[in-house]
């Protein structure tokens, strides 16, 4: 059982793991022959005092008096602190384009301070402006890519009890185009070469397509040859009628 002890104006944590653990309410410490079990779990008890016992056979270990009792299967939920569900994942996206970055967090304590979030990039604190925005929400948004927006992107979430991070990485890749292929007319039989020039980084890859379909190198069914149609220099002999 894992229990968590915040008595009204106190802000302080206690945790203790007890086994077997009994759950006693009363206005007065009640005697050590009288147990009142609980199997409660993950709900919040409020009301007037609880006594927590704990006894090791037929001895009474000990009792505490306890004035907000959480029972559950997790900190996040017996402290009240914050837990990220979701967290944010690395990416790679294209220069020009939108990194987005989302965070799902809950916290159980409804006595506490609600969520805050804040992004950082590179251990720095981000502020909404420029390609910037959600600095300060559940997603962080990064428009109009640069090489220099690559890096680590962490967001802290927090309230009165405790901060908690998660980071992700983000990396942008620049594909320049500058030598582009040209329209060719060939006769059957005859031989046909489309060359185009790209720059990273990260170095391009390539992928040649006839009307949006990916060729492979071989014979297709129209008998075209083709070859390198995974190389900046795409070549072809058409079919012989």
């Amino acid at each position: 059982m894992n229990w968590h002890q915040r008595r009204p104006g106190c802000r302080k944590t206690f945790g203790l793991i007890l086994s077997p653990v009994f759950l006693a309410r009363n206005t007065a410490p009640p005697p050590s022959s009288t147990f009142s079990t609980s199997s409660a779990s993950s709900q919040l008890i409020s009301a007037a005092d609880f006594y927590l016992l704990a006894r090791s056979g037929g001895t009474l270990w000990g009792s505490l008096v306890v004035g907000d009792l959480r029972v559950g299967d997790g900190w996040s939920y017996v402290t009240g602190a914050p837990e990220i569900i979701i967290a944010p994942h690395n990416q790679t996206n294209q220069v020009g384009g939108t990194a987005l970055f989302t965070v799902n967090a809950v916290a159980a304590a409804t006595n506490v301070s609600p969520l805050i979030y804040h992004w950082q990039f590179n251990g720095t604190n981000l502020s909404n402006g420029g390609n910037i925005s959600g600095s300060t929400g559940t997603m962080l948004s990064i428009s109009n890519l640069a090489l220099t927006n690559a890096g680590n992107y962490s967001v802290v979430v927090s309230n009165s009890l405790l901060a908690i991070t998660n980071s992700a990485v983000l990396t942008v890749v620049a594909i320049d185009i500058t030598t582009n292929p040209f329209s060719q007319a060939v006769l059957p039989g005859g031989t046909a070469s489309f060359t185009v020039t790209a720059v990273g980084p990260p170095p391009p890859s390539y992928q040649w397509q006839e009307d949006g379909t990916n060729l492979s190198d071989g014979t297709a069914i129209s008998g075209t040859i083709f070859s390198g149609v995974h190389t900046s220099t795409l070549k072809l002999v058409e079919h012989q009628l």
